[in-house]
């Protein structure tokens, strides 16, 4: 009860100071995903998102069943903008239970696994994102099971399909999950009195994975095979730069990983092979940090897959395989992970004590802890209340006419805050189509949206000078002020849209001049 209630107590907390000020990654493969199931059949949206699942080479899943489907599905039955967040737990909590099913521990003992969840800063921040980057252990967690579950070994057909689903499921979850291949390729080579034929079906389902990372590469694949040598000292400089980054707090909270480092000394020779990939998922994160110009390559959610192998670790101390050399070790177990427990707690705490930053000169910010990066997940809170401002106008029953899309510059690419997303979750697709007009040239950047071409925009202002499709009187509008980022395409739109406007109607502001976004109305015929 004491784990189950650190753990409901810390995401509580961040649930609630987060609120809705998420990043904009969290809803993007879920507005995909409804924009696919809504403007083609499901068995053609099905079919593009298993292409674009291996042929976009984004580093971010916006094509694939679990991450946009999944979500974007819920959505169309129930509109809402947070079905991605509730997916990625959901996922999160199937991937806790493969692990107890591959350490095969017993669930009167699963307390250890919310034990060792709890002293994770950043697994019960991520478990609540809706960017799905802890989803990437998926299929790490399915292979484990496949591999460590001796009474699968008998059982050829369940072993043959799930190897077949954990094959597939890499590329329907965070990237990271592709190195599950590994799991089968040293399972096969290192877990011991496994029949022949099965040891083969393991290997060749490794080769097949590995097969496919290389056949349909992603950006991250490239940065890993394009990895520079360092000089001998600035590697070392960098390990230990990495080290500091871990022992300050900063990637997460260090007492899972020092208890998963205790477990090591008491692992059977089948779980042998959980220490063997822990060190690799260290060695991949620790060649990240060789990358660029500094190591800070390396943030919290590229700590997740050490984190998970972590929790394995020690959940594999509870496990029926291995109960001769596990009971010395459980108790420094236990305490390092009620240390751990209190340690994250205390940061959390101190986190959402924190209110936000709403200054004149800094109105972003991170809104979970342990979420930090140096380039992107950052939310502008006044973006943010301006989408649900929008929201609200058409909960009122106005009509909106938006002189913004994906042309802004706070749509672009590293850190899009995802405004019309999140509006087109919130009212799902018809209403949305219905109810919000915005006109561009593109109407799809990593994804599509119910965008307007730019040649509907002369007929439907038209339209509304005879009070068609909609009354002019039920229309609010807003455009966003001029930014140096603005992609060209858009400063140019921007102006083109808003002459259209002012040629047909008076247009009176409502919004003072120096406002970020500026509502009009359209009192008149010009």
């Amino acid at each position: 009860m004491l784990a189950l209630a650190g753990v409901g107590v810390s995401l509580v907390a961040r649930i609630v100071h987060r609120g809705p000020y998420y990043p904009g990654f969290d809803v993007v493969g879920a507005a995909n995903g409804l924009f696919l199931l809504s403007t083609r059949s499901p068995w053609t949206a099905l079919r593009e998102v298993l292409y674009q699942s291996r042929h976009y080479a984004a580093p971010f899943p916006y094509f694939g069943v679990l991450s946009a489907l999944l979500p974007g599905a819920l959505t169309a039955c129930w509109p809402w903008e947070y079905w991605a967040h509730v997916v990625t737990f959901g996922l999160f909590l199937v991937i806790l239970g493969l692990i107890l099913l591959a350490t095969a521990v017993p669930l009167r003992d699963a307390w250890i696994v919310l034990l060792a969840w709890g002293a994770s800063g950043a697994l019960l921040s991520f478990s609540v994102a809706g960017m799905p980057w802890v989803t990437g252990f998926l299929p790490h967690a399915l292979a484990l099971w496949i591999v460590l579950d001796v009474r699968l070994r008998r059982r050829w057909l369940l072993t043959v399909l799930l190897c077949l689903l954990a094959t597939e499921l890499p590329w329907h979850v965070y990237e990271l999950g592709k190195t599950a291949c590994l799991v089968f390729v040293l399972g096969a080579l290192f877990v011991p009195d496994v029949p022949r034929g099965i040891r083969v079906l393991w290997l060749l389902s490794g080769a097949v994975g590995l097969l496919q990372v290389f056949a349909y590469p992603s950006v991250h694949v490239e940065a890993f095979t394009g990895l520079r040598p360092l000089a001998p000292a600035e590697t070392w400089t960098r390990i230990a730069t990495v080290g500091k980054m871990l022992a300050t707090a900063w990637l997460d909270v260090p007492l899972l990983v020092v208890a998963a480092a205790v477990a090591c000394l008491s692992l059977t020779r089948e779980r042998r092979l959980l220490g063997l990939l822990f060190a690799v998922q260290l060695g991949l994160m620790l060649a990240l940090a060789m990358r660029g110009a500094d190591p800070y390559e390396v943030r919290p959610r590229r700590f997740l897959m050490v984190d998970l192998y972590a929790l394995t670790l020690v959940a594999s101390a509870w496990g029926r395989g291995g109960r001769t050399k596990p009971p010395r070790v459980r108790p420094v177990l236990v305490a390092l992970l009620l240390a751990g427990n209190v340690w994250q707690l205390v940061e959390a705490v101190r986190f959402v004590r924190t209110p936000f930053e709403r200054t004149a000169i800094r109105d972003f910010g991170f809104t979970l802890p342990f979420t930090e990066s140096q380039v992107d997940y950052m939310v502008r809170y006044s973006d943010v209340d301006w989408s649900r401002e929008l929201a609200a106008r058409v909960e009122a029953g106005e009509k909106l006419l938006l002189v913004y899309n994906l042309g802004a510059y706070d749509e672009n690419y590293s850190n899009p805050e995802a405004l019309l997303e999140r509006l087109y979750l919130h009212l799902g697709h018809q209403r949305f189509v219905d109810s919000v007009f915005a006109f561009g040239t593109n109407a799809c950047r990593h994804t599509c949206l119910p965008i307007r071409p730019m040649r509907e925009l002369a007929p439907f202002l038209d339209g509304l000078r005879a009070g068609r499709p909609v009354d002019r009187a039920a229309i609010v509008g807003y455009y966003v002020a001029p930014h140096r980022f603005d992609e060209p395409v858009f400063a140019r739109e921007r102006e083109q849209m808003m002459q259209a406007i002012r040629a047909r109607f008076v247009v009176a502001m409502e919004s003072p001049p120096d406002a970020k976004y500026v509502r009009f109305r359209l009192d008149g015929n010009a």
